[in-house]
């Protein structure tokens, strides 16, 4: 029996393992933290930062420090497998608008639509 199967089902589980972790993570911020007002989140967020000192979690590595982001800023994404700002530009799509229609009233306050 080869040890290649092996290896790769246990890579997949630990990459589902880590997507998990850290969708459950910005879970919790947003369950528990957001029933907090803006002035005890800070506390909150202090809380859980030790607690997660504590787990074995490997998805924590890419948080960022305490000091440069709130994790009330964060989002995880599982395809980067990492946290990221949610307004970063990075996972923003492009929108491009194109006015098809001319809207206008007619002497009856009723909407025209010119297409």
């Amino acid at each position: 029996m080869s040890l290649a199967p092996i290896l790769a089902q246990a890579a997949r589980e630990a990459k589902l393992k880590e997507k998990i972790e850290g969708l459950m993570l910005v879970s919790v911020v947003w369950s528990f933290g957001a029933l907090f007002p803006s002035s005890s989140r800070n506390k909150f967020e202090s809380f859980l930062r030790d607690a997660l000192l504590d787990m074995d979690i490997a998805v924590t590595a890419s948080l960022p420090s305490e000091d440069t982001c709130s994790l009330f800023d964060l989002f995880f994404d599982p395809l980067k497998m990492r946290f990221v700002k949610w307004m970063s530009e990075s996972h923003l799509p492009a929108i491009t608008l194109q006015v098809r229609s001319i809207y206008d009233i007619n002497a009856n306050n009723s909407w025209i639509v010119f297409v």
